[in-house]
């Protein structure tokens, strides 16, 4: 049964960032690690993949797949982790304050962490799929190692609230939608940030909902909890 699309509200959608991973020793091995993003209002809901490599007698195999669906609220500051995107799913694991996607995994969307670099280069513009892409290099090294990182920004989306290095698209003036980065001259990475659609289907605004209601339901009991203890 295809669902259709009920809400279409500026701060309501869905984004995905695609990071192309490439092996600066062996051209022909590289992996796709894809995230996608559902957003609403000051809450969202992304997919957090697992990278998983084992090694034995018949090589390394590599396994990328996703863990958990991450639902963040920013008023509430609250992150709870669940195994399935389904309204009926139970988070499995949850925190407040400050995010712990060093041990669980998540991209922090929300960050404002400054993007650090040596020096800056604007390239001349491109032109891919019709759309003129500006383009800046940007340098970073040290005695050991040197980093090169081309960015794309694009105007077309700049009221969209979620944003890939949120600090550096303010500060370019423009959404930053794709990183190229080299390593001592060569490519070891590409990330995507692509924009997929500005609606939710009805199934997706569900498990918004339910998940919201989970989350200010918890809150309530603490809240409780805290006064019932005064």
């Amino acid at each position: 049964m295809a669902y259709t699309t009920t809400c279409n509200l500026t701060d309501t959608g869905k984004v995905e960032l695609v990071k192309y991973l490439f092996s600066p020793d062996n051209l022909s091995e590289s992996y796709k690690i894809s995230t996608t993003v559902w957003y609403q209002g000051h809450q969202s809901i992304q997919q957090v993949p697992h990278f998983d490599s084992k090694t034995d007698s018949t090589g390394t195999k590599t396994n990328i797949y996703v863990k958990y669906y991450l639902f963040i609220d920013t008023d509430l500051r609250q992150y709870f982790y669940y195994g399935n995107f389904s309204d009926s799913s139970k988070a499995i694991i949850h925190f407040k304050g400050k995010n712990q996607f060093a041990k669980y995994g998540g991209w922090d969307l929300y960050s404002n962490k400054e993007f650090e670099y040596d020096s800056r280069l604007k390239l001349t513009d491109t032109t891919i799929n019709e759309i003129v892409f500006n383009r800046n290099k940007f340098h970073r090294g040290n005695n050991n190692a040197s980093n090169d990182f081309i960015l794309y920004t694009v105007c077309e989306k700049e009221n969209i609230p979620i944003r890939y290095m949120k600090s550096l698209s303010e500060k370019l003036g423009c959404p930053v939608t794709r990183m190229d980065t080299y390593y001592e001259g060569r490519l070891v990475a590409i990330d995507q940030f692509q924009y997929v659609s500005d609606t939710l289907t009805n199934e997706e605004i569900r498990i918004f909902s339910a998940w919201k209601k989970k989350c200010r339901e918890w809150c309530y009991k603490k809240k409780l909890m805290a006064t019932t203890h005064l």
